[in-house]
């Protein structure tokens, strides 16, 4: 004869919690497409240049969302708030270094325009960083308030190492046609292009000791 209690009748899981678990997952992964979207970003919409923002926001949402579940769907007590604390911590651990790398990481880029365009329809803007080191770019942008964008590949840079000058400047630009831009180096110099008036995206690439490699990169001389 037995005297262990019987354990208590698995009970099914309501409506109500069936469907909170699946408006979560479905929030989590629009949440997750929207920041995958936003990091990848081919149009170059200056507002959804966050740098590692949009994939700090994922390594969140997945614990953050996996926790709800657990809470939701498993139906011992004990396991569930384990699992949930477990998932709940590397949120935690993600938003704090996430976060962390990604303010380390941003350029922090001071924007200025260098051109227009006579019809207003483009612009030549100046990206500057001076952090861990000096690096320009020069990218062609089609104003349209909080729908502007910007080519994703610039059509010149400039690097140096910190402390250092850059070996070349950029002191001017200008639009030499249509879709045609026109820079001119402190060495008195001029150099041209032309880029795609839709993506923006320029036919070459000036670079002055910055990392690009391809047939579409022109590298500056000594």
């Amino acid at each position: 004869m037995s005297f262990t209690t019987p354990p208590p009748p698995v009970l099914p899981l309501s409506r109500t919690r069936k469907r909170a678990a699946w408006l979560t997952a479905a929030a989590a992964v629009a949440l997750c497409a929207v920041a995958v979207v936003a990091w990848w970003n081919p149009w170059g919409y200056v507002v959804l240049d966050t740098g590692l923002l949009a994939p700090v926001a994922v390594a969140v949402v997945l614990p953050v969302a996996a926790g709800v579940l657990v809470l939701l769907l498993v139906r011992t007590k004990a396991a569930a708030v384990t699992i949930a604390v477990v998932c709940g911590v590397a949120a935690l651990i993600a938003l704090c270094g996430g976060a962390g790398l990604a303010l380390w990481t941003d350029p922090g880029w001071k924007r200025a325009t260098l051109a227009t365009s006579a019809d207003g329809a483009y612009q030549v803007v100046s990206l500057t960083d001076d952090s861990l080191t000096w690096r320009r770019e020069l990218r062609i942008a089609h104003p349209d308030g909080v729908l502007t964008r910007e080519s994703t590949r610039p059509v010149a840079c400039a690097q140096a190492s910190f402390g250092d000058t850059p070996r070349l400047r950029i002191t001017s630009a200008r639009f030499a046609a249509a879709h045609e831009v026109e820079l001119t180096l402190d060495n008195g110099t001029t150099w041209r292009t032309t880029f795609d008036p839709d993506s923006l995206l320029p036919a070459q690439t000036f670079a002055i000791d910055c990392a690009y490699t391809g047939s579409h990169v022109h590298n500056a001389t000594p």
